[in-house]
């Protein structure tokens, strides 16, 4: 992570009409566990002198949903992924990729819920 990166975040979020600076979030971060923004993301931040978003202090963890929703155990997205007939693209643990891989659960999810 790096300044420009928080920055072209940001940038995107205005862009798309989601109101950051100080006002309540009206989106929400999906992740594949607590461990992104609960603890990787803070800690990379911290090392680089980044200061701390408020907007990552909350988040949804589509681990637990997962679990709900299709009453199968979570552990690996690839696995995960797959078991709902999705296919699994690109190279586990490459942070793009997961994040492909993990929207492709929620448009999933979200259609099962239609």
């Amino acid at each position: 992570v790096s300044q420009t990166t928080i920055d072209n975040f940001e940038s995107w979020l205005r862009q798309n009409g989601v109101q950051v600076d100080g006002v309540p979030m009206s989106y929400a971060v999906v992740t594949w566990s607590d461990a992104d923004l609960g603890s990787t993301l803070p800690r990379q931040m911290m090392s680089l002198n980044i200061p701390r978003r408020d907007h990552f202090d909350r988040w949804i963890n589509l681990k637990v949903l997962y679990e709900r929703v299709y009453k199968k155990d979570s552990r690996g997205l690839r696995r995960c992924v797959e078991a709902i007939g999705v296919p699994f693209e690109g190279r586990a643990h490459s942070g793009l990729v997961d994040a492909r891989n993990t929207a492709g659960i929620v448009c999933d999810m979200a259609n099962k819920q239609r």
